[in-house]
């Protein structure tokens, strides 16, 4: 079981008393409500859904934790992460293009594809001038 946290492509800031800003190259939303504010600084990679929801359920029912997280995964504003390392710009292109990114293959020296081919060396330098022919007398 992964982490949750917000999408890769979202900017996060919490603004008491007006809610919660997600910022993206489209534009800002903004969560408002008690719920909001308690689960946004859960939700950053570190705990695991139930973890979000018992230490939520300090602050707000449980219920109503439950059924905000729920909302915001089906938004595709929180996901569930997997990586063992925070999400990089490559992370954020897929996000906010809306597909899941390709798999990560490993590569060795053993299964790595032939380098690009490089151009044949040039060879001697020809002694023909270039341009039009001169005649002999």
């Amino acid at each position: 079981m992964g982490t949750l946290r917000f999408a890769p492509h979202l900017g996060v800031a919490r603004v008491p008393g007006e809610g919660v800003h997600l910022v993206s190259e489209r534009g800002v939303t903004v969560l408002r409500g008690r719920a909001a504010e308690v689960l946004a600084p859960l939700l950053d990679g570190t705990r695991e859904a139930d973890r979000v929801l018992a230490d939520a359920a300090r602050e707000i029912p449980a219920g109503t934790a439950a059924r905000v997280l729920a909302r915001l995964r089906a938004a595709g504003l929180v996901y569930e992460s997997t990586a063992d390392r925070p999400p990089g710009p490559s992370d954020a292109y897929w996000s906010l293009a809306g597909l899941a990114p390709p798999a990560a293959v490993p590569l060795d020296a053993a299964t790595a594809p032939d380098p690009l081919p490089r151009p044949p060396a040039p060879g001697p330098r020809s002694s023909v001038p270039h341009g039009p022919r001169a005649r002999s007398p």
